[in-house]
């Protein structure tokens, strides 16, 4: 993976843990952070090819758990 996108998701990520641990402890949306974390961090855990379409597949995972999450159905 180049490196630009390795510091994106870095970034990302770095972002999202900051955010979520400013919440209170007892806010749902903190809940949801640590789930959504750990579950990018599960299906983020194939290998990775060094391409955008690999990168787009991986942020539509996410994004899907994120929904799913959302809906009830996990």
């Amino acid at each position: 993976m180049p490196s630009s996108y390795s510091a994106i998701a870095c970034s990302v990520t770095s972002d999202i843990r900051h955010h979520g641990a400013q919440l209170p402890p007892d806010n749902g949306r903190r809940d949801l952070t640590e789930v959504v974390l750990g579950e990018s961090e599960r299906l983020l855990s194939a290998p990775i090819e060094a391409t955008a379409d690999c990168v787009k597949d991986r942020g539509r995972l996410a994004i899907l758990e994120v929904r799913r999450g959302r809906s009830g159905n996990g």
